[in-house]
């Protein structure tokens, strides 16, 4: 039987691969994340996993350790001096976790009515939260009404004329739309930006004179642009990143009064043996001078990064069942800005296409 008795104290370096695991490391290890081959099991943290599944009679589960939220905050100000840091709810709701994002972001980012009630039941002010929807329905607009000083990101010259008449002379961002995206290891069903195919991940480089237009009509103040262009971008993706990164910097360029530029995406972490992490030093340097064009300097706007990863699973036959039955309950057409009329429905969120993670190897 494994005995996975751990010793007294929370020093993980004396459980660092090499010194109690003396086995060759293997390439998803780190010093909280490793095998120790004398109690012969996974240990994450100072907890064996083993042990962990055993208390809970091998029933599937999920282990959490809200530490690592706090090392992450740390690294991320490090490397990303000056930014805001907001952490995306949907990454992860569990109340351990959004009490470390309370105490180490600078705010969150919700996509729902109930996320920012879940926001607020946590401790976030109206303030620390940014909105950033798609297909919002009238009855979001009256509810964010009623919160004036949330921030919202409008993805459509639809919403941006809705909010405006709901919200005349509320401060309000756009999302953008580059045309380009990038996704873990190019999987095109992780681009939300692309350029052959519609998309509702926001505004067209055509479509910002007419956004200007509608601000000034309805006394909106512009102060934010936010990109959403994919997720789980790797390492060997940063010159895919460099080239999005300069052409949004051309599009705040075009626009008045921006204050903050905020960088929505999945920031890649490796899931196989030879993937390799996005850089964020790297990243970090190309917010600062993209091409030898500087964010800050161009538009005067301050970086703002959202920081969580999600963890999916799939859904089962009964979860696409309620999908099917969301879509009867609650629809809206949207149109793009090419012509093409794009049906959106209520439905949750659903990956039945995501890739498949973590191989034998």
């Amino acid at each position: 039987m494994t005995n996975c008795t751990t010793e007294e104290g929370n020093d993980e370096s004396k459980d660092a691969p090499g010194q109690q695991t003396l086995h060759a490391p293997f390439w998803w290890e780190r010093p909280d994340f490793h095998y120790r081959k004398d109690a012969d099991a996974v240990f994450f943290g100072q907890a064996c996993l083993e042990e962990i599944l055993i208390d809970a009679g091998h029933l599937p589960m999920f282990v959490y350790r809200p530490a690592r939220f706090a090392e992450k905050a740390v690294f991320l100000r490090s490397v990303l001096p000056g930014a805001t840091i907001l952490y995306a709810v949907k990454a992860n709701r569990h109340p351990a976790i959004l009490a470390q994002a309370l105490q180490f972001v600078d705010g969150i980012d919700v996509c729902s009515p109930n996320e920012v009630r879940l926001a607020l039941a946590s401790g976030f002010t109206e303030q620390q939260i940014s909105y950033t929807g798609t297909s919002l329905s009238d009855t979001d607009i009256d509810f964010l009404a009623e919160h004036p000083t949330i921030h919202i990101n409008a993805d459509s010259l639809s919403l941006l004329r809705r909010i405006g008449k709901c919200c005349p002379g509320r401060a309000i961002g756009i999302r953008i739309n580059p045309e380009m995206g990038l996704g873990y290891r190019n999987e095109p069903r992780l681009v939300y930006s692309a350029q052959e195919r519609p998309g509702k991940f926001g505004l067209l480089a055509e479509q910002l004179p007419e956004t200007i237009v509608l601000a000034k009509e309805y006394r909106l103040q512009l102060n934010t642009v936010h990109w959403h262009i994919g997720c789980g971008w790797l390492n060997n993706q940063l010159d895919g990143l460099e080239k999005i990164l300069d052409k949004a910097t051309t599009l705040v360029s075009q626009l008045p009064g921006i204050e903050n530029v905020n960088l929505g995406g999945g920031l890649g972490v490796p899931f196989r043996s030879d993937d390799a992490a996005l850089s964020l030093q790297h990243l970090g340097g190309n917010r600062r001078n993209c091409r030898g064009r500087s964010l800050e300097d161009n538009a005067g706007a301050r970086f703002v990064s959202r920081a969580g990863r999600r963890r999916i699973t799939h859904p089962s036959q009964h979860g696409r069942t309620e999908a099917e039955l969301g879509f009867l309950r609650s629809q809206r057409r949207v149109q793009p800005g090419d012509g093409t009329r794009v049906l959106r429905h209520e439905t949750g969120a659903v990956f039945p296409a995501t890739p498949g993670k973590h191989p034998a190897n």
